[in-house]
């Protein structure tokens, strides 16, 4: 991880970086030292920053009450994230700060809109999953995301858990979340680390923004889906915007039960297209399963735009780049790496170069 540390100069140049970039600023910052991990805590001030009548709430494993805890209170923090974003007077624009140690949680947590969460540091404060499978985070529209690491804590390595994202219906989810920001987030899981899955309601606007994250799996590491197996596609388009900043996607195959390694699976409804994903200086390293290569892509396009800014990309398996469908289309960025000969095109998906290139992808297969 100590190469991560370039992010606050390199991404100054990033044109999706906006004011939200950086981490939120709590008040009384020399108090924090009592709650360990005040410099951690002093990240630049952003567009997440303390709003007028907003508060911050303290998670403390070891000193912590939900029973005493009281919003807006240092001296008084909760023992549990669900402690915090219940309280009395949540409300939008507060910021739930956790601090560092290892937090165990089972449940799918479904964060309020406007509650942001941000950790002491990245593998400092981990929140460790021992549910049997499903969601797990879920964070409010218009907020904040970060600042720490989530592990796998069942003791079983193959548990189908999803760490953050959305899936409605999935632990009593209800509806979708926009104008998402995930900063300085480690992901170590099974299956996949970004999950966003519509179940057939597709047709709502969806903006997200994930920057320096780091995913490693042995699946899919983000994956957009319009409906599970079990659902209907949306009728329509669906207007989903993801932008992926300083992102490290790190997939290697582990068990036969993980159909695919996948840096990015991106999929649009049929015959409709929809999601545009941009990725800006991502490392893919992707390392599938060698006695069935063919399910292995870095970037996996259905439907959909994929544009590649600068990324770098490794793989064990069939291919680079995947795509697929009559609206499936990835825009490759001259500062781009990656083999051109590994690619895979099938019912009229197509690689492209972008903005401006003389090079020319292979005939589809």
């Amino acid at each position: 991880m100590s190469g991560r540390n370039i992010f606050f100069v390199a991404i100054l140049a990033c044109p999706v970086c906006l004011a939200g970039c950086g981490g939120p600023a709590p008040a009384g910052g020399d108090a924090l030292s009592s709650f360990g991990a005040s410099a951690a805590f002093a990240a630049p001030a952003a567009a997440h920053d303390m709003k007028p009548g907003a508060a911050a709430l303290f998670v403390d494993g070891t000193n912590g009450d939900d029973t005493t805890g009281v919003r807006g209170r240092l001296d008084k923090p909760f023992a549990t994230l669900a402690g915090a974003y219940g309280a009395k007077g949540v409300a939008a624009g507060d910021i739930i700060y956790v601090g560092p140690g290892t937090f165990k949680i089972g449940t799918t947590q479904l964060i309020p809109d406007g509650v942001s969460v941000w950790g002491a540091g990245q593998g400092v404060t981990n929140i460790a999953y021992t549910g049997t499978g499903g969601l797990l985070f879920q964070p409010g529209s218009n907020s904040l995301f970060g600042n720490l690491s989530i592990t796998n804590g069942t003791g079983n390595p193959i548990v189908n858990f999803f760490p953050i994202g959305f899936a409605l219906g999935s632990g009593g989810s209800k509806k979708i979340s926009t104008d998402v920001t995930v900063m300085n987030l480690t992901i170590s899981t099974f299956s996949d680390g970004f999950f966003f899955n519509g179940n057939g309601v597709t047709t709502t606007p969806i903006y997200w923004k994930l920057v320096n994250c780091t995913v490693s799996t042995s699946w899919d590491c983000v994956t957009i889906i319009p409906a599970d197996d079990n659902a209907p596609g949306p009728k329509a388009a669906w207007p989903f915007r993801l932008d992926l900043v300083n992102c490290y996607y790190n997939t290697k195959f582990v068990d036969k039960s993980a159909l695919n390694c996948r840096g990015l699976h991106i999929e649009g409804p049929i015959g409709y297209g929809g999601p545009v994903v941009r990725d800006f200086g991502g490392v893919f390293s992707i390392d599938g399963n060698p006695a069935d290569p063919k399910p292995t892509h870095a970037v996996s396009a259905t439907n959909v735009t994929i544009e590649l800014h600068g990324s770098t990309i490794s793989s064990d398996g069939a291919s680079h780049l995947y795509a697929s469908g009559a609206h499936g289309l990835i825009k490759v960025g001259p500062d781009s790496d990656f083999d051109p000969k590994r690619i895979t095109l099938v019912d009229g998906g197509k690689v492209a170069g972008y903005p401006s290139s003389t090079w020319t992808p292979p005939a589809a297969k």
